[in-house]
């Protein structure tokens, strides 16, 4: 069974104090070294979140540039920013859950999956 809790711990508390009590839906990083992906329900609203952590700086501040000057331009396609976080040796971003599926959940053949990106692009890149 997979354990469903945050790492590192100390960022479970920060969460809190910023969407209030809350519950893990899935982890989608389980045994990763370098990131965590935690998707997250808030308690008080049943909003959707991702939580994304990192162990390098140099991966979390490109990610926290673009989220805070490019994707204004991007809306309503792109999650939005919640809130950055910063610790000693990890950085988190949380971000809202957009509707829709996962395409990795799709469980799609090689050729339908590549029509589904391209049906994606020829939608918002038109």
């Amino acid at each position: 069974m997979e354990q469903l809790e945050i790492y590192p711990s100390e960022l479970s508390v920060q969460l809190e104090s910023t969407i209030g009590a809350f519950k893990i839906v899935g982890n989608y990083r389980p045994n990763s070294t370098r990131t965590g992906v935690w998707k997250i329900q808030s308690i008080k609203d049943n909003k959707y979140y991702y939580l994304k952590t990192y162990s390098r700086v140099q991966r979390w501040h490109p990610e926290v540039f673009a989220y805070r000057n490019w994707i204004n331009h991007l809306r309503p396609y792109v999650p939005e920013l919640i809130e950055t976080f910063e610790g000693e040796n990890w950085q988190a971003i949380l971000i809202t859950s957009l509707s829709g599926t996962i395409m990795r959940e799709v469980n799609l053949d090689a050729d339908s999956l590549h029509g589904r990106y391209l049906l994606g692009c020829e939608k918002q890149c038109t």
